[in-house]
C-alpha cells in the first residue's frame, strides 16, 4: 500500500514540476506547440521576433520585423476650411522594416473623417497610401480629428493618423435682418448691412437685389468698401464691404417690408437673404381692434365662415394741422370680389380728425387664402389721403374663407 502512494505522489510531483517549468518558459517570451511537420515543436517569439521551427521539429529563432514610418508625419494641418467643405490628404507610409505588415482600420474620433482604403498591406522597403477626407458640419477655431489604424509593426501595433485646422465662416452678414423701428413719414432712413470675408481679401459683392416689388421703388442700395478699423474690429476679418439700405421719404404709413438678397463672387456660398421691416409713423395712422397690428398695418381676421359676411371697423387717424381739411378716399382693393370698403363721415375736432373705415369680407363659394403665404399673398386695401407727408396709406388684410358648397 506504502508503494502505491509513493508512486502517486511521484507522479504529481513530476507533473507540477513540469507546469512550473513551461509558466517559465512562457515568462522568458517563448511558447510551444505541435508542429505541422510532424515531431517537433514551433517556437513563437513573444518579444517581436517571428515564427520558425525546423524540419526535424528543432526551434529556429527569427528577429525580422516590420517597421512602419509616416513620411512627412502621421499629423497634417488644413489650415482655414468652410463649413461642409471637404479636404483631403494622402498619408504615405513606409515599411523600413525586413518584414511585412498588415494595417487595417481600427477606429476613429468623427463620423465627419473618412479613412480609404480601409485594409492595405505594405512589404519590407515598400509603401502604401491612406487618405483622409474631412467634412466640418460645424464653425470650430480648432479642430483636430484622427483615424486609428492595427499594424503588424512591434513598435507600434496602434498607427494613428491624423488632420487638424481651424472652421469658419467664409462670409458673413451682420445684422441678419434689418429693422429700421419706426421712421418719419417725410424723412430718409439708412441702415448698414456689413458683409465681412474671412479667407482672404479676394471677397466681391456682385449683385445687391430688392425682392419685394410692392415696396421696391421706395428703397435704394449702396455698395462700398468697408474701412479698415471696421474690418479689424470684427474677429477673424480680413475684408469687408457695406451695403447701404435707404429707406426714402414718401413711405406709406404704417409698417412696412422687403428683403434684400446679397450675391458674392463665392458661388460655394450661395447669395445671402436679409429681411427688412419697419414703421413710417406720421399725422395719419390706422387704428384698430385686437385683430388689427398697428406695427405693421396688418388686419388678420384668419378663418372666416364660408356661409356668412363677416364685418370689420377702423379708425384713419388725422393729426396736427391738416386736421381740419383731411380727406381720404379708397384707390384700390384687393381682393376686390371678396372685400368691399366703405368710409364713413369724418369727426373732427381741433387738431384731430376721425374717418371710420367699414370693411365687409363677402364669400363667394370658393376657398379664399390671402395668408401671406405660397397658397396666397396678403390682401390690401390702399387708401389716399390729401396730407402732403402720408398720401398713400396701405392696410394689409390676412384672412382666409371657407368654401360653401350648399
Amino acid at each position: 500500500m506504502k508503494i502505491w502512494i509513493t508512486a502517486i505522489l511521484a507522479v504529481l510531483l513530476g507533473a507540477s514540476l513540469g507546469v512550473g517549468s513551461s509558466y517559465w518558459q512562457l515568462n522568458r517570451g517563448e511558447s510551444y506547440g505541435f508542429s505541422k511537420e510532424g515531431t517537433g515543436l514551433t517556437v513563437v517569439d513573444r518579444t517581436g521576433g517571428s515564427v520558425g521551427s525546423s524540419g526535424n521539429g528543432e526551434s529556429v529563432h527569427s528577429d525580422k520585423r516590420a517597421r512602419l514610418e509616416v513620411v512627412d508625419g502621421a499629423d497634417f494641418d488644413f489650415g482655414i476650411m468652410a463649413k461642409e467643405e471637404h479636404r483631403s490628404h494622402t498619408f504615405v507610409i513606409k515599411n523600413v522594416g525586413d518584414a511585412p505588415s498588415h494595417i487595417s482600420f481600427l477606429r476613429k474620433t468623427c463620423q465627419c473623417t473618412e479613412p480609404e482604403p480601409l485594409n492595405t498591406y505594405v512589404e519590407p522597403g515598400d509603401s502604401t497610401e491612406i487618405t483622409l477626407t474631412w467634412s466640418p458640419n460645424n464653425y470650430n477655431p480648432e479642430f483636430s480629428q484622427g483615424v486609428t489604424f492595427k499594424t503588424e509593426d512591434p513598435g507600434q501595433l496602434e498607427l494613428t493618423l491624423s488632420v487638424s485646422g481651424r472652421v469658419q465662416q467664409l462670409a458673413s452678414v451682420k445684422p441678419i435682418a434689418v429693422d429700421f423701428g419706426t421712421v418719419g413719414a417725410n424723412r430718409d432712413a439708412v441702415r448698414d448691412i456689413e458683409v465681412f470675408g474671412y479667407l482672404d481679401g479676394s471677397l466681391q459683392i456682385v449683385d445687391v437685389e430688392l425682392l419685394t416689388e410692392a415696396t421696391a421703388d421706395h428703397f435704394e442700395v449702396t455698395v462700398n468698401k468697408m474701412e479698415s478699423d471696421r474690418v479689424d474690429a470684427e474677429p477673424g476679418a480680413v475684408c469687408g464691404w457695406i451695403v447701404a439700405l435707404k429707406a426714402k421719404a414718401g413711405l406709406p404709413v404704417g409698417g412696412f417690408g422687403q428683403h434684400v438678397r446679397i450675391t458674392t463672387n463665392r458661388h460655394e456660398l450661395g447669395p445671402f437673404e436679409i429681411p427688412v421691416k419697419g414703421v413710417v409713423a406720421g399725422e395719419v395712422s390706422v387704428v384698430g381692434g385686437s385683430a388689427f397690428n398697428r406695427d405693421e398695418n396688418l388686419l388678420d381676421l384668419g378663418v372666416l365662415n364660408g356661409a356668412n359676411v363677416t364685418k370689420e371697423n377702423l379708425l384713419i387717424l388725422f393729426k396736427g394741422e391738416h386736421a381740419a381739411n383731411a380727406m381720404v378716399e379708397v384707390s384700390d382693393i384687393d381682393p376686390a370680389e371678396n372685400v368691399s370698403v366703405s368710409i364713413g363721415d369724418a369727426v373732427k375736432k381741433g387738431n384731430i380728425a376721425r374717418f371710420p373705415l367699414k370693411l365687409e369680407f363677402k364669400p363667394n363659394g370658393r376657398v379664399v387664402n390671402r395668408r401671406g403665404s405660397s397658397q396666397g399673398k396678403l390682401g390690401r386695401i390702399v387708401l389716399k389721403t390729401n396730407h402732403p407727408d402720408a398720401q398713400e396709406v396701405i392696410v394689409y388684410l390676412s384672412f382666409a374663407i371657407e368654401g360653401n358648397s350648399q
